[in-house]
């Protein structure tokens, strides 16, 4: 799942975005760079955050997966000439 969302577009820059602005508030905090930041803190945790986006939202999701009764439960599949039909615990579903 990891793999998939960093080829995004979007998180690809999101990630660029926050290493640079991790990058950049670490040197600042050092004195290595003599960046005019206002506060160098907040750019690390925006950086953070950019660069662990993507994570999170793999993290949430699978707790979501986790806790929903839909996927925790049996689904039986029958497949025949005419259609699909799909039979669990609370639903029967056909398609023809």
């Amino acid at each position: 799942m990891y793999a998939g969302l960093y080829r995004k577009p979007f998180y690809i820059f999101a990630a660029i975005s926050g290493l640079s602005l991790f990058t950049i508030s670490t040197l600042n905090y050092f004195n290595v760079t003599d960046f005019d930041v206002y506060s160098p803190f907040t750019d690390a945790a925006l950086g953070l955050l950019f660069l662990l986006f993507p994570s999170l939202i793999v993290l949430l999701s699978v707790r979501q997966l986790k806790s929903n009764p839909s996927f925790l439960n049996e689904m039986t599949y029958t497949f025949t000439k005419s259609g699909l039909s799909i039979v669990g615990l609370t639903f029967k579903s056909e398609f023809l």
